[in-house]
């Protein structure tokens, strides 16, 4: 699930607009300089087994409706 998690945020970075680039890139620091809380919880996704997968293709698919939120939404969300 690693290799298609990474592969899937590449792909959403590559296509983010210029003016959301520094807001990702400091949400990304902040997930590094909580490693062991990300590392937590990448170990609880992966034990998802099965689930994980159809979850995340799940958000794959709401992604690709049109189903997301704002980055706007997101900024308020983590004080950005």
């Amino acid at each position: 699930m690693s290799a298609v998690a990474r592969k899937e945020l590449h792909r959403l970075v590559d296509h983010l607009p210029d003016t959301d680039v520094m807001p990702a890139l400091r949400f990304v620091e902040y997930l590094f300089s909580h490693h062991d809380s990300a590392q937590a919880v990448s170990r609880e996704a992966e034990e998802l087994g099965e689930h994980g997968e159809h979850a995340w293709a799940e958000g794959v698919a709401d992604l690709d409706a049109g189903r997301k939120h704002t980055l706007e939404e997101v900024k308020r969300e983590f004080d950005l």
